[in-house]
């Protein structure tokens, strides 16, 4: 939290955002520019084609910004400190609020972490959406401080919940969450198979 407030962080969250705005405005035109000439030069059918894909452009562009311009710096420069000051000062997150919690775990404000998923746990639109990566979240933050019986009442929860998943539900959250298994296996004292 005291790098939240740390005048030199902000200043380069500002910068890296700035950079950030100029690339979407940037894109924003081309994109226009591109759709106005396909449908001045462009027969009908081409023009209506290229409206009904400009969405799914415009939201793969998006992406492509966000992850080279605000992602990289926590997933390649490693500074996440950054990271979570450009996710406050662009109000960047949603309300799952999954931006956030990736910052404040990178950054080590864990109980931080520990409120939010707790507190998005509680919110039943979204915990039927995402309880799954809250509870991976929760155990890795267990995990890492070594409270191991929080930790066992997460993998607890998390394996109630998943019981009540289809088969074919649970085979992708199986797949989506492994550390889930490792933490059960930890949990049970099977090294081995961790």
């Amino acid at each position: 939290e005291a790098m939240q407030n740390n005048p030199d962080v902000i200043k380069k969250a500002k910068r890296y955002l700035k950079r950030y705005k100029i690339c979407c405005y940037v894109f924003g035109l081309c994109v226009a520019l591109g759709y106005c000439l396909i449908a001045l030069h462009g027969n009908i059918f081409v023009a209506l084609v290229a409206l009904v894909v400009l969405p799914l452009v415009i939201y793969i562009g998006g992406r492509i910004i966000f992850d080279k311009c605000v992602l990289s710096i926590l997933t390649k420069k490693l500074d996440a400190d950054t990271y979570l000051a450009i996710v406050y000062q662009g109000k960047f997150d949603s309300p799952a609020a999954f931006r956030q919690l990736d910052g404040e775990y990178c950054c080590g404000h864990y109980q931080n972490v520990i409120s939010i998923c707790k507190l998005k746990l509680n919110e039943p639109k979204i915990a039927n959406r995402h309880k799954y990566y809250y509870f991976t979240l929760l155990a890795n933050v267990y995990f890492d401080i070594g409270d191991y019986e929080n930790l066992r009442i997460i993998c607890e929860q998390y394996e109630v919940a998943l019981a009540k998943e289809k088969p074919h539900k649970q085979a992708n959250i199986l797949t989506a969450f492994p550390r889930m298994t490792f933490y059960g296996l930890y949990l049970k004292r099977n090294i081995e198979a961790c």
